[in-house]
């Protein structure tokens, strides 16, 4: 009885690379930063490490893909969360809900993305410097009132963006309470727009 294929022969040529995607960003979410080794991440998959440093050279580039990544898909939700709404008030808190959800749902991965030199990438030829640019174009222009300088624009952004940024860490880090998933999310959302953020 021929024996099983072995878990290496499972793969085509190119799957593996989104393959070890997908699997580092699932322990990434689940650990955390300091739980992705390309050693491990191989054996997991089945295969020899050599054969992810065809498309990762170092951890580093591999960690960096993953939050192109979830980059993307989070600037994805926020496009089409405001496209929903008809206003452009409603459109930027929508944008902005989406922002907080996503970082609400994926902490590790938040805060991993977040955690990069993102403006060293910002005018770099990079996948996540694509994604910043996308990111702030988005901002830029949601966030604009009519009459608006380019600094007034990019000032609202940064208040709104630092408050909401700000207020996620400290409850991840358990130095604020936020109560129920809702409650978090309104409180970080007026927050955010200057509001009073009582629950």
């Amino acid at each position: 009885m021929p024996a099983p294929p072995s878990p290496r022969s499972t793969f085509h040529h190119g799957d593996l690379k989104a393959q070890a995607l997908a699997a580092a960003r699932q322990r990434l979410a689940a650990q955390g930063p300091d739980s992705l080794g390309l050693r491990e991440l191989a054996t997991a998959l089945g295969v020899n490490h050599r054969a992810l440093y065809r498309h990762f050279p170092d951890r580093g580039a591999l960690i960096h893909q993953v939050a192109a990544a979830e980059l993307a898909g989070l600037v994805d939700a926020m496009e089409q969360a405001a496209q929903a709404e008809p206003q452009p008030l409603r459109q930027r808190e929508a944008m902005m809900a989406a922002y907080i959800g996503h970082a609400l749902d994926q902490p590790r991965l938040y805060e991993l993305v977040f955690s990069l030199p993102l403006r060293d990438d910002l005018d770099a030829e990079t996948a996540v410097g694509l994604q910043v640019r996308r990111l702030i174009k988005l901002a830029a222009r949601l966030f604009a009132d009519a009459g608006d300088s380019a600094a007034q624009t990019r000032d609202r952004v940064i208040r709104s963006w630092a408050t909401a940024h700000g207020l996620l860490l400290l409850a991840q880090r358990g130095a604020l309470k936020l109560g129920s998933r809702r409650q978090a999310e309104r409180y970080l959302l007026a927050a955010a727009f200057g509001r009073d953020p009582a629950p």
